[in-house]
């Protein structure tokens, strides 16, 4: 756990002036770890009004150091919405310089996703470079800033003939990134995939799973070749594409009936994650879950489970896989719980115990299990408080089970304040909505979410905004920090600020709506 920036907190509440801004950016080039890390915290707090602390800051994202990813979260912020400044400084430092640099602004670019457009010419140079490692990163990068990288396809199209197989893999990839759906790019991927085993054909069968819907025939045509790795990863890709793959379900069914195991829970899963789409499957799904094979009947029940929202026959199969089973019979019958949602509840006790588990794999998914029945799962409180304080930085599935709950978690506040401050965003971003959810219960930890609101991170502040917001008149403490955060950079947290403001105000009316008049008007003071 950390305590994010607390020596820098008090300049950035009172409003940092450019003085402070001066003086942080002077830390960040000093010796000392800890002053280093604070500095870019209480920068990236002020968000755009930090700009030109943005150099600096940029130079620490291409150094290879513990910061690294501190810093570009802290450059991000300042540089909203558009990342224009911070993708110039990359792109300036992705075109010369020390190699490891050079990668590590084209790695860091590809994070900016449709924002870094403006490097596309410079990364369809960069697939020609001496260095591997430079065109894999350039590679990437136009995969990923995707459809906004379109003026880039007729040079990456002629890029598909060249002399050399790991340059006609990067350019197919990065085609895919741009257009899933482009017919050559999907051959050429294919056809790489196919090729002699080696490193490449397996980075190959790997992307497949980058093709859209018009690879679907492709693929299909390649389903029942007696080349059993080449049916597997056939059936990852089409997995992978979800939904999209629902012209695939007629072929996946048959596999059902007729091949074996391992194809079987490939087919399983690929119909799985198509979801209702996959619907028509249901009846040969059902028929496996009297398989002899306990992981097959495992996988038979998740996936009936995803298809079929109205459907309790999976509910025995994976309780006594839960309950019985092996190692992965366990995981995969955990997992699918998940998917029936308040329809576990016959579940609660096994689910409760599973918490215990060593295998992260398993308590987590009885933890989203739990929170997925709601409040009636109120005596998996204790076991999930214990699982938020024993994982720090691990426990997001606990935290938001607890959320799940509602107030029926309100014991559970005090471990849930703590979270507020652990090193994971996305833990202290869970911790704030869970406090939200269980509502007016969690008062006693405002001072920890008006604190929220100067986080580094903009979907963490939101949530702290609405947590008070759904505290209502018990945060009316927290009015100074919510009247200050509704001029935040953010524009979310802005309007989840002043509804808060709003909840807490109006909430207080009502409340004293049948006092005397003298009162309400000290109340609305207070408020105000």
């Amino acid at each position: 756990m950390a305590v994010l920036g607390t020596v820098t907190y008090g300049c950035v509440k009172r409003g940092a002036t450019s003085e402070d801004v001066s003086r942080w950016i002077e830390q960040l080039q000093g010796e000392d770890a800890d002053a280093r890390r604070k500095a870019i915290i209480a920068l990236g707090r002020m968000g755009p009004r930090a700009r030109e602390a943005i150099p600096a800051l940029t130079d620490i994202v291409l150094d290879e150091g513990p910061i690294r990813s501190l810093s570009l979260t802290a450059v991000s912020n300042i540089d909203h919405p558009d990342k224009s400044a911070v993708v110039s400084r990359l792109l300036e430092a992705a075109q010369g310089g020390q190699r490891q640099r050079q990668v590590n602004a084209i790695n860091t670019l590809a994070t900016f996703r449709r924002r870094a457009k403006p490097a596309t010419p410079f990364l369809v140079r960069a697939l020609d470079d001496d260095s591997p490692r430079v065109r894999e990163a350039a590679s990437y990068a136009l995969r990923v800033i995707g459809p906004a990288a379109k003026d880039a396809l007729p040079q990456l199209v002629k890029r598909l003939e060249h002399k050399w197989p790991e340059d006609r893999l990067r350019a197919a990839r990065a085609i895919l990134g741009i257009d899933k759906n482009n017919l050559v790019a999907i051959q050429a991927m294919i056809e790489l995939a196919e090729g002699p085993m080696n490193d490449l054909s397996a980075q190959a069968s790997i992307e497949r799973q980058l093709v859209g819907p018009a690879g679907v025939p492709i693929l299909l045509g390649r389903l029942y070749n007696r080349d059993g790795v080449l049916k597997r990863d056939v059936l990852g890709a089409l997995a992978m594409m979800g939904s999209d793959a629902v012209a695939a379900v007629p072929a996946l069914t048959r596999i059902l009936e007729t091949e074996g195991s391992m194809p079987q829970q490939l087919a399983l899963h690929g119909l799985g994650e198509m979801g209702s789409a996959a619907g028509s499957a249901a009846p040969s799904v059902r028929a496996l879950l009297a398989s002899k094979d306990p992981e097959l009947r495992a996988w038979a029940a998740t996936t009936l489970a995803r298809i079929d929202p109205n459907t309790d026959a999976p509910l025995p199969v994976l309780v006594e896989g839960l309950r019985t089973g092996q190692k992965r019979e366990r995981l995969i019958a955990a997992g699918g719980l998940v998917y029936l949602g308040p329809r576990a509840k016959p579940a609660m006790p096994i689910l409760i115990a599973a918490l215990e588990d060593g295998d992260p794999g398993i308590w987590q998914a009885a933890a989203a299990s739990l929170g997925k029945i709601g409040p009636e799962a109120r005596a998996a409180v204790p076991g999930l408080e214990k699982l938020v304080g024993d994982h720090i930085g691990a426990a997001e599935a606990a935290i938001v089970a607890l959320g799940q709950m509602g107030p029926e978690a309100a014991s559970a506040v005090p471990k849930l304040r703590v979270a507020l401050g652990y090193d994971g965003w996305s833990d202290r971003q869970a911790a704030a909505v869970a406090l939200g959810q269980i509502g007016p219960a969690s008062k006693e930890a405002v001072p920890e979410l008006a604190y929220a609101l100067k986080d580094m991170v903009w979907s963490v502040r939101e949530a702290a905004a609405v947590a008070l917001g759904k505290i209502g008149p018990g945060a009316r403490s927290a009015v100074p920090a919510l009247q200050e955060a509704t001029e935040d950079w953010s524009k979310a947290v802005r309007g989840a600020a002043s509804q808060a403001l709003k909840e807490i105000r109006s909430e207080g009316k009502k409340r004293g709506s049948g006092t005397s008049r003298r009162g309400l008007g000290t109340r609305r003071r207070v408020l105000a």
